[in-house]
Order: structure tokens, then C-alpha cells, then sequence
């Protein structure tokens, strides 16, 4: 069997979709709602912890003043605040925040693949297999997650520390220029990583009592040679992606979906599954 190109995983997920439009439209709307309504929750959680301490520093600006003078004073508090954004306390707690809020983030993203998988293999999908996760070994999920959390944060620990130094030494251009090399290699290094376990999701609905580094092993063998395809898919979406920010993310309600749907066509491609839906009409060869 071949591997598909972009425009066939596209089409091959639009013509599934027209049959599940609205299981797939209403699930991303309900986990959209609930990662907002959750986010919001944290931020209020910690309006007086976390964030209080910038909050007293910006409203320490007498906007009153002239506007130079405001000016002025506002990008020493900017200042301040980036110090102590760079303080080990800060890193640590927002960290965990992030942390907290990306799992539920991967126990409700990875039943929304359920649903795409469901559809893609033209199976029944129901809104509330957006909650598959909760049902099947969620730690599991959430193991996955952590790994790839720390993994990246370990991947970005060299220009974090070299941030750091650099915000104490402030005159320091080679620090600086140190800084700007390590994060644009971070972001490299962390995009290729994201790329080789892109599928561990995937690979664990198909099989939720697999091991965790099982999983990822898989994962990296099924990407070998197929990363350059994903990133091609990837940026194939940009201009949708443009159009659905310019509509104040109206267009997004139907853009995730078939962007989460071709990338399931994708993972079953890579298993080298048939594209074939006898039930509606469409042909493998039509690819």
C-alpha cells in the first residue's frame, strides 16, 4: 500500500466528515468550552498568588504623568516583571500550572482523536466518547503527557538557564547572543522531538494497556522517514489557520475538526490501514 499525499488525506477526512459533521463540530466545541472554563478557573485560582505581584507592579504607573514619564516607568515595571518571571520560585510554579492544565488538555485532545479515528473507520462517533480517556486507563494518558513535558523542558533547559544569567547581567551581549542562538535551537530540537512522538496518542487508542515507552518506541518507528510528510501537513493548514484568526476564530470551528481528522487519515496511513469506505462511496484508488 502507498503512503498518501496531503491532499489525498485531506479529502479522504473532508468526505468522512460530511457524514459526522456535527458530532465532530459539537465534541471540539465542548472541549474548547471546558479548556477555557478550566483555564479561567486556575488563572482566578491564582490572581492572588501568581500574578498579584504584576499587578501591583503596573498599577505602581502614574498614568497621570507625562506620557514620556509614563512611558518610562512602565518599561522599568516590564523590567521587574521579566526578573521575576526569570526567578527559579516562578519557573518552578508556572510549571506546574502548565503542567496541570496540559494534561486535562491531553485526556480531552486525545478523545477528540478518538472521535476522528471513530470517523475516519466509519464507525458511530457520539459526543461523549470525547470523554474515551476517563474510562480507559487515564493515567496512562497523562503519563504520556508528563514524559513529553519533560522531555521538552528538559530539551529547553539550556537557554532557560542562559535567559537567566543573561537577565542578572543585563549588559552582557555575549550572554545575549548565547540566549538567542540556544532558544532558536531549542525550538529545532523540540519541534523534531514533537514530530517523532506525534502518534503515542493514536498508538494508545488502538491499544490502551500498552506500555508507556512501548508506545513511544512505536511511535518514533512509525514517524522514521515520514517526518518531513507531517511537517508538509502541518504548514499545508497555515493559510486556514490565517483565515480562521482573521474571522475571530468562527472559521476554526470547522478548520479543527478537519485538521484533527486529516491527521488521523494520516496516523491510519502510516499503519498502512485501507482509506476505503465502502458504506459512502469513496474508492483507495479515488486517492
Amino acid at each position: 500500500m502507498e503512503y498518501y499525499s496531503s491532499d489525498g488525506l485531506k479529502r479522504a477526512a473532508k468526505e468522512k466528515l460530511a457524514y459526522q459533521s456535527g458530532v465532530a463540530i459539537g465534541a471540539y466545541l465542548v472541549r474548547a468550552a471546558i479548556l477555557f472554563g478550566f483555564f479561567m478557573m486556575v488563572v482566578f485560582a491564582l490572581m492572588g498568588t501568581l500574578f498579584q505581584p504584576m499587578f501591583n507592579m503596573l498599577s505602581n504607573v502614574d498614568m497621570a504623568t507625562d506620557p514620556l514619564t509614563a512611558q518610562k516607568q512602565m518599561q522599568e515595571q516590564m523590567i521587574m516583571i521579566q526578573d521575576m518571571m526569570m526567578k527559579p520560585q516562578f519557573m518552578i510554579l508556572s510549571g506546574l500550572v502548565s503542567a496541570i492544565v496540559g494534561a486535562l488538555a491531553a485526556t480531552l485532545s486525545t478523545g477528540y482523536s478518538h472521535i476522528c479515528l471513530k470517523i475516519s473507520r466509519s464507525g458511530t462517533a457520539k459526543i461523549s466518547d470525547l470523554f474515551f480517556v476517563y474510562r480507559n486507563n487515564p493515567d496512562r494518558v497523562i503519563l504520556l503527557y508528563l514524559l513529553i513535558f519533560i522531555v521538552q523542558t528538559i530539551i529547553g533547559l539550556p537557554s532557560d538557564l542562559v535567559a537567566y544569567f543573561a537577565s542578572q547581567n543585563p549588559g552582557s551581549g555575549g550572554l545575549l547572543l548565547l540566549n538567542n542562538i540556544l532558544l532558536i535551537a531549542n525550538y529545532i530540537v523540540s519541534y523534531i522531538f514533537s514530530l517523532m512522538v506525534s502518534q503515542v496518542f493514536f498508538l494508545y487508542l488502538d491499544d490502551t494497556q500498552k506500555p508507556t515507552l512501548q508506545v513511544f518506541s512505536e511511535s518514533m518507528a512509525l514517524m522514521k522517514g515520514h517526518k518531513g510528510r507531517l511537517f508538509y501537513l502541518q504548514i499545508s493548514f497555515i493559510g486556514w489557520l490565517i483565515l480562521g484568526v482573521l474571522t475571530f476564530g468562527m472559521l476554526l470551528i470547522w478548520v479543527g475538526p478537519y485538521m484533527e481528522a486529516t491527521y488521523a487519515e494520516f496516523y491510519r496511513n502510516l499503519k498502512k490501514e485501507p482509506l476505503y469506505v465502502a458504506t459512502q462511496g469513496y474508492s483507495e484508488e479515488a486517492l
